[in-house]
């Protein structure tokens, strides 16, 4: 019976024995006797007696239940209990006093279920459950206190475990309860007795009901869920579950399928299950990786449908490096929940990146339960999630998914497959084609034309023989290859299966046309290798998948054919169509997340929630931002509101109008998904706080798409409505006005509209997710087709068994009818059923079971269920045709001995017996028998033997040193904990061995070593020495008193790998001992290498320069005797320089060797002294270097220098005597010369101030570091923030920093600086009338409303459009209405009636006329203002609003709406001042478009200043659009089109200008020549001149052009007309300057190149102005480009270019060729 979830052995956590109850006196604390008696029966339990068990078992019961669980939970406890339970001669007495003990209620209710479970996991299995339910059975006439135990033992029993209910002894109970008299407490019990019996029946059916559906007869395999259901998490695993038939033949496909897709989810699961079940029962699971407190972050819209970023906590149990490591790999499944599992949702990873792991932050996606269901995290809840460390999920999952298809029913190879039938035929295709079997083989066999005198060869008869490199059992592979519609070649170690597979694959090429091969490999390893070589071959070849090393084969890869692959016009349109929903749906997506993480109402989420009533309500009361005025309503604040000139602001606050964010902010810009799916997007770490919460909700401001950041309280809960409280809440709901509700109202009417704006949002997510997916989906269909158009144009496709499965529905059209699976005996039988269909006529496998074995993470499901063997393995086995390779070239025969049982035939090549000897050790294969003892790694999770690591680190440096380079040494482990701890020791040896030879630094990384690697990954692999680590050493007694555990060591399969990648030296470390007693295979190895003397406790080292000198080394503290890789003897070896090599003995060269002795030679020429270097022969002694005292000529002082330093050249460095002519002495030293004085003294500067500045320092040019502290200019009027000397003593500030406090067009004031142009405002557009609101910025020129016009009563009517000024007059007539209260209106004919009554409040006051209403006439009207509800006197309310701006307001500047007399809220929906209103918003339009088009002219002089033309026009035109007239951005397009060399309309703004500025007569008077006719001027409206600065910019810009086109003569007369108004204007004088000068290099241009072509008329002009020469005749005989504007010049025929014209600068009145010289 399984006790899985009742660990025995495991302490409990923090519980020692301080905790024991107090022991019985005289014993120890288990109330047992020291004594022992050998002939009682409860001797064995450390009792005397059965009464001595009787009194513990009551010592307990008195012991606080708190006590009591600690001990009989602690080892000592469990012990006694276990002893007690397992005992069969238990008195009935006894029997019910510990399950009295146990079912106290202390215990059964303890909330710390850990130790619970293990006291009650004691009676799993034990002898106490068969003795409880005899005495129930015997019970003749039982009482009630005797059954209330075992009731109560039996249901915890169940409670406890999943088939707990098996132990209920129904009928026995149901007899003794029976024979009790009838009372209350025989009542008590047989409910108890009901309830225990209909949750036994409810079990049982579910597992009647599972094993009914687990007959696995394949009929409800397409039905099955990939995913558990809850009744498959909560039992144990399935009774029925399938066996792999090995050696036996499937009865038909369905049960083929149906056993492999069982056996294989059941792997992927069980570990999950049980870690599930474990929380369940509150143990803590081993073997499965656990993440705490996991927060939903955020969620976004990637390529399969919604996906969740979430953030774990990080712990020290966390891989140190995320990017090697194999936690939370994209593909992994993972199980979360929020209650220890009773509720859990299914997700796998999506995106991982190494760097946000670090930070606990992952990307998931969620898939649905068994049931199809998606479910969801929530926000605010923190989950605990757990990943399975057994099964990679994806892999699984596909292949099942493929498992379930239905077109898998239809398999190829069932007579071989199911029936396993021996004999093998011959591949379909072979009939088909048109030579039949004749091949043509000389593309794998060159040789053979010269061996056969042809190369064709009919494969299907006898083969010749010719010379090839091939041995017999090759040449047979590869006719089996060919000629075996299923072919199975293993291959042993060393027989070169892979080049056998090579040679086929490239025959095939060769030869046959009938689509792509499709190659599959375990590993992108040896998928790599694979491909590496067919690629030299036939380079038309496709790796799908993005793990490749390989740079080639990268190029060659899906993703980056796709790249470059042309889509067809429907594939592209249909593409178009579903990324545009796809981007539409994550807009609207985009909206739920907002609205579900609010925690306030906004405007957009009251649509279609609250009335519209409400809406206006809220809203309309106060000129405030939507943000704002949510918070007042809610709050209850709206009495700290007061008006000012501005709107409303908050008591203590700044105006609220300004008071909105002035940028948005994107949430999910940082999310954008790139389009290489292959490569995970860095998660964004600035989304997160330090406690990686996101701390930014989205807040929705119009329809624009763009969200506004404010901060988000994430402890704030949405309340939801009390049903209770419905009355109520229908009461508030029917209010019109909530501004009157009271604050608790307000709270609860916004909790009801949050609740169902949220309950809308969720079903509308949930909604859009499964469109979405839709979507998604539709999109990978266009990609998988054209991944088809590109696989269809291949040679060769290769995959590993994994992107087989993911590909599945892809290589189902691709239809390769030549599939080569390499690797296929690690291959699950269920990974290779994808690879292949009903189209498949040719499967060839190769592999070798006798090596690595496919992983299976379930042992029982490996050993008993078989499914760790392979298809390769299994049809091997069944008997089915296949050829096993003989030959091996890879291994030293003294190496393949070593597997000589598990390969008898196995021969060696005669090339391995040239090999060489391994140098510095005296055995090639040696096995290094030690008994250092193994321990666990820190999570348990692995072995090591640190002994033995830091002696393999040893061996590798010692065979370093003989000579071998790290590529010719690899170190293999069985053990992950080991390879960790080789590499570290490894790394830290060579670091030190590199500081001592080569003097590099502490904290050098890490450096090139030999490859550390794990058996099981080096499978296919060789290399010359192989150092092998087997860990296992341990003196623990098994079951038996058997010696140890020997683990991995015990597969006769990774033995096999471990033994066979050596080439010429094999070094085994191990207890061989341990090893023989524990296997027969390593017994029989050990014996070999007893008989070859191949095997001791120490490894014989023999040194290559002394013969016969030899170091025996059993620990690594012994190679100290061969530090340097030979032995303990000197070197001798004498050096170049004559010195004996300082080293011991050492088999390297001396070239690299530094003597350390001291250099021996002297300076005998020269000084004789000692040379003072280290040994540096061969190269001359530097200058002697001998410290000597010297006297420095010219001050005298003495200094040491070295003895080959002259002095003359030497610097003294004693204090310089000399005093400077300020006084001040010299600083410096005595041989430095002497430098102006740095004595800091005070000077008066030329601003008059008192500054310390350097002595030598001119004060009149020192800049005064005084605050200026004046008054900027008028209407800044700021402080200036700049030096006196930086204001030039006020005579010129630096620009204001202060920010801009002027109040723009719209009433807003500017956020800008001061100093700078103001911008378009930014907030909110306040403008609205009674259709609806501006939904732009303030700044943006609003659109027009064109609804009609609402203004209308019983004696006019308007019937424009509601922006157009009205043409009917006000009507003064009375209101005709009567009010609620019953009372006339005191309003106008037309006008809303006003909320106040003469009668009902006649102490109203009008804050015009300062009168009440009692006190007014009753003839007196009166008008409510619109916008915000005060009442005001008609005639009085005129007159404000029809008087002057300046007499309403004195000093009022800005252009603004006219306001509330009482509230000074703007007036814009009082129908009565409708015209008022229009006219305002139509002068801050135009004032609008003014400051629009500067922002666009100072952009556009920007692009001017970077020389970027284009953009610059484009900005310019824009500003021109809003405002023709703007003569700043005629200049602006004028200079842009000059940059473009478009002169001509460049030349049209410019005369446009100068035709609207005071130069005009000038220019007409002094150069007529200058047309002032622009074609811009018709109906444009100047509302001034321009001022005189921009006029002569213009001039200025307009002699540019001149000059440009060489007319430097007007460029010249410009500035002269300038000049003449402005004598002193100096950038015209430059301008002048430069022109004269190009004017005279004209001139002497002109005179050369008319004597060169020899006259006149061969000048011309192109389109744009510039000039060029035609020579010979003069006339144009072919074009080109102008090379200062790119224009056509010249021309044919003698005829110039359209555009181009003869030019007369060289004095000419006609062109060389032309009508007037004849030649026309």
């Amino acid at each position: 019976m399984s006790q899985r979830g009742y660990p025995r052995n495991r302490h409990p956590r923090g519980r020692g024995n301080n905790r024991n109850p107090p022991a019985p006196s005289g014993r120890n604390s288990s109330g047992i006797s020291g004594s022992q008696f050998g002939g009682n029966r409860f001797s064995k339990l450390g009792f005397r007696s059965a009464a001595e068990i009787e009194r513990w078992l009551e010592n307990q019961v008195t012991i606080p239940t708190t006590h009591l669980i600690s001990y009989l939970s602690s080892p000592e406890g469990l012990h006694i209990l276990r002893q007690i339970a397992d005992n069969r001669s238990l008195s009935s007495e006894i029997v019910i006093k510990l399950a009295e003990l146990v079912t106290q209620e202390g215990i059964r209710s303890s909330t710390e279920r850990y130790d619970t479970n293990k006291i009650y996991g004691v009676f799993l299995g034990s002898a106490f459950l068969t003795q409880i339910q005899a005495i129930i059975g015997d019970m003749f006439e039982a009482k009630p206190k005797d059954l209330w135990p075992a009731l109560h033992f039996f249901e915890e029993m169940q409670n406890r475990n999943s088939d707990g209910w098996r132990f209920l002894p129904t009928e026995a109970l149901r007899e003794a309860i029976d024979g009790i008299p009838e009372s209350s407490e025989k009542i008590e019990l047989s409910q108890q007795f009901s309830q225990l019996v209909e949750y036994r029946n409810k079990m049982k059916r579910q597992q009647q009901l599972s094993k009914s559906e687990g007959q696995f007869q394949g009929l409800n395999l397409g039905s099955s869920p990939i995913i558990p259901t809850e009744d498959e998490i909560s039992s144990h695993r399935p009774e029925q579950l399938p066996i792999n038939r090995i050696g036996q033949t499937y009865n038909s496909v369905d049960e083929y399928l149906s056993t492999h897709f069982h056996l294989v989810r059941e792997d992927c699961f069980a570990s999950l299950r049980r870690a599930i079940q474990e929380f369940r029962n509150n143990i803590v699971p081993d073997n499965i990786r656990t993440y705490k407190e996991v927060k939903l972050m955020w969620t976004q819209c990637g390529d399969q449908g919604l996906e969740h970023c979430i953030r774990f906590k990080t712990t020290k149990k966390n891989p140190e490096n995320w990017s090697s490591s194999k936690q939370m790999m994209s593909g992994a499944l993972l199980c979360i929940s929020s209650d220890a599992f009773r509720n859990y949702v299914w997700g796998i990873v999506k995106e991982r990146d190494s760097k946000s792991l670090e930070k606990g932050l992952v990307v998931l996606l969620l898939i649905p339960s068994s049931e199809g269901k998606f479910e969801s995290l929530e926000k605010n809840k923190s989950y605990e999630m757990i990943e399975s460390t057994a099964a990679y999920f994806e892999a699984y999952a596909h292949v099942l998914k493929c498992l379930q298809r239905p077109e898998m029913k239809e398999l190829p190879f069932s007579e071989h497959f199911l029936s396993l039938q021996p004999q093998v035929m011959e591949p379909g295709y072979l009939k088909k084609r048109l030579m039949k079997d004749a091949y043509n083989l000389e593309f794998a066999f060159p040789e053979i034309q010269n061996s056969l005198g042809r190369s064709t060869v009919n494969i299907l008869q006898t083969w010749p023989k010719w010379n090839s490199s091939l041995d017999e059992s090759q040449m047979e592979a590869v006719r089996q290859g060919l000629t075996k519609k299923l072919a199975i070649i293993q291959g042993p170690p060393g027989t070169g299966k892979t080049y056998v597979g090579l040679t086929i694959a490239r025959i095939l090429l060769s030869n046959i046309q009938c689509g792509p091969i499709l190659v599959i490999c375990y590993t992108n390893h040896a998928l790599d290798q694979f491909l590496e070589s067919i690629y030299s071959v036939e380079n038309n070849i496709v790796r799908l998948g993005g793990r490749s090393t390989n740079e080639t084969l990268l190029k060659r890869s899906l993703k980056e054919l796709k790249r470059g692959a042309s889509i067809s016009g429907p594939l592209r349109s249909r593409h178009g169509e579903l990324m545009g929903t796809k981007m539409h749906l994550e807009e609207q997506v985009r909206k739920c997340v907002f609205h579900l993480r609010a925690r306030r109402i906004s405007r957009r989420m009251l649509q279609g929630i609250a009335s519209q009533q409400h809406i206006e309500s809220l809203y309309s009361k106060y000129s405030i931002n939507d943000q704002t005025i949510e918070e007042v309503w809610l709050e209850g604040k709206e009495d700290e509101l007061v008006a000012d000139k501005d709107g409303w602001k908050q008591k203590g606050k700044q105006n609220m109008l300004s008071n909105m964010p002035a940028t948005t902010y994107n949430a999910f810009s940082s999310l954008d998904k790139a389009d290489d799916h292959d490569e995970p997007n860095v998660i964004n770490p600035s989304a997160a706080d330090e406690d990686g919460e996101a701390r930014v909700i989205l807040t929705a401001d119009d329809d624009n798409g763009e969200y506004n950041a404010i901060p988000a309280d994430d402890d704030e809960e949405v309340v939801p409505v009390n049903p209770a409280n419905r009355s109520s809440l229908e009461r508030i709901l029917g209010s019109e006005d909530v501004w009157l509700l009271p604050k608790k109202s307000r709270v609860r009417l916004h909790n009801y509209w949050l609740q169902r704006a949220i309950e809308n949002a969720e079903e509308e997510q949930h909604r859009l997710s499964e469109i979405y997916k839709e979507v998604c989906d539709g999109l990978l269909q266009l990609d998988r087709k054209l991944c088809l158009q590109i696989l269809r144009q291949a040679k060769v496709v290769g995959m590993t068994t994994t992107g087989a499965a993911k590909n599945y529905d892809v290589l189902q059209e691709l239809r390769a009818e030549i599939v080569v699976i390499e690797e296929a005996a690690e291959v699950l039988e269920a990974h290779v059923l994808p690879c292949i269909g009903s189209f498949t006529q040719h499967l060839i496998l190769l592999g070798d079971h006798i090596q690595l074995r496919p992983s299976v993470a379930e042992y029982e499901l490996a050993i008993k269920h078989k499914l760790e063997i392979s298809m390769f393995e299994r049809l091997i086995s069944g008997g089915i045709e296949h050829v096993t390779l003989r030959c091996q070239r890879r291994m030293k025969p003294s190496i393949s001995r070593l597997i000589s049982d598990l390969y008898p035939s196995l021969q060696d090549h005669v090339n391995v017996t040239k090999y060489e000897n391994i140098r510095g050790i005296r055995n090639d294969v040696f096995f290094l028998d030690h008994k250092a003892r193994e321990s666990q790694t820190s999570d348990a999770n692995s072995k090591v033997n640190i002994p033995e690591a830091r002696l393999i680190v040893e061996l590798c440096v010692y065979l370093l040193r003989q000579g071998y380079n790290n590529s010719d040494i690899t170190i293999l482990t069985m053990y992950k904990g080991q390879m960790s701890q080789i590499q570290r020791d490894l790394n830290d040896r060579l670091r030190y061995r590199n500081r001592q030879t080569e003097n590099e630094k502490l904290d050098d990384p890490a450096p090139a070593t030999p490859r550390v690697c794990s058996v099981d990954n080096y499978q296919g692999e060789e290399c010359n020495i192989i150092i092998l680590s087997l860990v296992r050493s341990n003196k623990k007694l098994g079951i038996g008193g058997s010696r140890g555990n020997i683990g991995f060591l015990k597969i006769a399969n990774r033995v096999c790998v471990a033994l066979s990648r050596a080439k010429i030296g094999l070094y085994i470390l191990g207890n061989a001992d341990l090893l023989g007693s524990k296997s027969n295979l390593w017994e029989s190895i050990i014996q070999k290498l007893h008989g070859s003397n191949s095997i001791g406790p120490a490894l014989t080292l023999a040194c290559q320069n002394h013969p016969g000198t030899e170091t025996k080394v059993s620990v690594a503290e012994h190679f100290r005797q061969v530090e340097d890789g030979g032995c303990s003897r000197p070197c001798e070896y004498q050096l170049k320089c004559g010195h004996a090599c300082p080293r011991r003995c050492h088999p390297s060269d001396h070239d690299s060797i530094v003597c350390p002795k001291p250099c021996p030679r002297k300076f005998e020429a020269t000084c004789g002294h000692q040379c003072t270097k280290i040994c540096h022969f061969p190269t001359d002694c530097p200058p002697c270097q001998l410290p000597l005292s010297k006297i420095v000529p010219g001050c005298g002082h003495r200094i040491t220098l070295p003895c080959s330093t002259a002095v003359e050249g030497a610097i003294c460095n004693e204090p310089c005597p000399v005093q400077l002519g300020c006084g001040h002495p010299c600083k410096l030293k005595c041989g430095r010369p002497c430098e102006p004085c740095n004595v800091k003294v005070f000077k008066i500067l030329q601003c008059g101030h008192r500054a310390k500045l350097p002595c030598f320092q001119d004060p009149n040019t020192f800049p005064c570091d005084r605050p200026c502290g004046q008054v900027l200019r008028p209407g800044c009027e700021h402080i200036c923030k700049g030096t006196c000397g930086s204001c030039k003593q006020g005579t010129s500030h630096i620009p204001c920093k202060e920010q801009c406090s002027r109040d723009l067009p719209c009433g807003h004031q500017c956020m800008a600086g001061c100093s700078e142009i103001c911008p378009p405002c930014k907030h909110p557009c306040q403008k609205r009338c009674l259709h609806s609101r501006c939904i732009l910025i303030c700044g943006s020129l609003c659109i027009p409303c064109m609804e009609k016009c609402n203004w209308k009563c019983r004696h006019h009517t308007c019937d424009l459009l509601c922006h157009e000024t009205c043409t009917r007059p006000r009507c003064e007539k009375p209101c005709q209405e009567t009010l609620r209260c019953g009372h006339p209106c005191i309003g106008l004919c037309g006008e809303p009636c006003p909320k106040i009554c003469r009668t009902c409040n006649p102490q109203y006051l009008d804050v015009i006329t300062q009168m009440t209403l009692e006190d007014c006439d009753e003839s007196e009207r009166f008008v409510e203002l619109v916008d915000c509800g005060h009442v005001f006197e008609v005639s009085g309310l005129d007159t404000w609003m029809d008087m002057d701006d300046a007499v309403a307001e004195p000093g009022a500047v800005a252009i603004k709406l006219k306001q509330c007399p009482g509230c000074r809220s703007p007036i814009r929906r009082t129908l009565r001042y409708s015209n008022m209103v229009k006219m305002k918003l139509q002068q801050i339009e135009e004032v609008k478009k003014r400051v629009i088009g500067f922002e666009k002219v100072t952009r556009g002089n920007n692009m001017l200043a970077a020389k970027n033309y284009e953009k610059a026009l484009l900005e310019f035109k824009t500003a021109l659009s809003s405002d023709p007239g703007f003569l700043e951005a005629h200049l602006g397009q004028a200079r842009a089109l000059c940059g473009l060399h478009i002169y001509e309309q460049a030349i049209q703004h410019l005369s446009f200008i100068i035709e609207h500025s005071s130069y005009k007569v000038l220019i007409h008077g002094k150069l007529p020549i200058l047309s002032l006719k622009s074609s811009l001027s018709t109906n444009i409206v100047i509302s001034k001149l321009a001022d005189n600065e921009l006029a002569i910019d213009a001039l200025l810009q307009w002699a540019l052009v001149f000059s440009a086109r060489n007319d430097f003569a007007t460029g010249l007369a410009i500035c002269e007309i300038i000049l003449k108004k402005n004598p002193h204007h100096a950038k015209t004088g430059e301008i002048r300057e430069e022109m004269m000068a190009g004017n005279q290099v004209k001139r002497e241009v002109i005179d050369v190149m008319t004597k060169a072509v020899g006259g006149r008329g061969h000048w011309y002009q192109c389109p744009n102005g510039h000039y060029y020469v035609v020579g010979e005749c003069g006339g144009p005989m072919q074009t080109s480009q102008c090379p200062d504007c790119r224009a056509t010049v010249g021309g044919e025929s003698h005829r110039p270019a359209e555009g181009n014209r003869h030019a007369n600068i060289d004095g000419s009145s006609h062109a060389a060729w032309s009508n007037a010289t004849g030649l026309g």
